[in-house]
């Protein structure tokens, strides 16, 4: 009988613990986020460009699919800067290519389009940003290349990106812009993007980038 009301007690003990372990921890974080909020997006951004030297040599611009892209083993150049961030939209890239011009760059690698039409943004919207950018780097003394989106695994996007892409290409020949057309290099037979290149149907393998970097090469080489 008193092992029972031990082994009760003990149990009430734990779970009162477990309690204020719980509360403590809600409230610690409560006022640890009010007084010191996490960053955004454009925090995120300032801090890359701060770390940076004031000048840049390259720099890549994109969605996740940049990134991912390991350029500093990939290319062993410490003049790359890898300036990809998940889930951006071309007008977010579009924002944030402004601060990267501030620091003088000499190329830019601009990779976007994917998660435009994932989330249903139109193409003349895709295609107003992209010629921004364009713009506003024929204003400075960089020089931009532009690169093709990439295909899917996915039937709902992967149907529209040649399109896109065909639109792309039309904009950079209008403008006299270098258009690196990475789409062929990356598809299989059914004109997907091919599963030995991909982890999750969008997102690359260290094959997907190294095939990256073999088409991106050449360009970042030229003087």
């Amino acid at each position: 009988m008193r092992a029972k009301s031990n082994l009760l007690k003990f149990s009430l003990f734990l779970n009162l613990v477990f309690v204020m372990f719980f509360i403590g921890k809600r409230v610690y974080y409560h006022y640890y986020f009010f007084f010191n909020p996490p960053f955004t997006e454009t925090d995120r951004w300032n801090n890359f460009l701060n770390k940076s030297n004031d000048t840049l040599a390259n720099v890549f611009i994109g969605t996740s699919l940049t990134s991912g892209f390991p350029v500093h083993s990939e290319f062993s150049n410490d003049t790359v800067r890898n300036a990809g961030f998940s889930g951006a939209k071309s007008g977010f890239i579009l924002e944030h290519f402004k601060l990267v011009l501030k620091h003088h760059p000499r190329k830019i690698f601009i990779e976007a389009g994917t998660n435009d039409i994932n989330f249903k943004v139109s193409i003349d919207t895709f295609i107003t940003n992209m010629s921004t950018m364009i713009q506003l780097a024929r204003r400075s003394s960089a020089r931009i290349y532009v690169q093709s989106i990439l295909p899917t695994r996915r039937p709902g996007m992967n149907e529209w990106i040649p399109t896109w892409n065909a639109k792309l290409k039309q904009l950079c020949v209008e403008n006299n812009v270098p258009f690196i057309d990475l789409y062929p290099h990356y598809l299989d037979d059914d004109g997907m993007l091919d599963k030995d290149l991909t982890t999750d149907g969008i997102h690359l393998t260290a094959a997907g980038y190294y095939v990256w970097r073999k088409n991106i090469q050449p360009f970042l080489n030229a003087n």
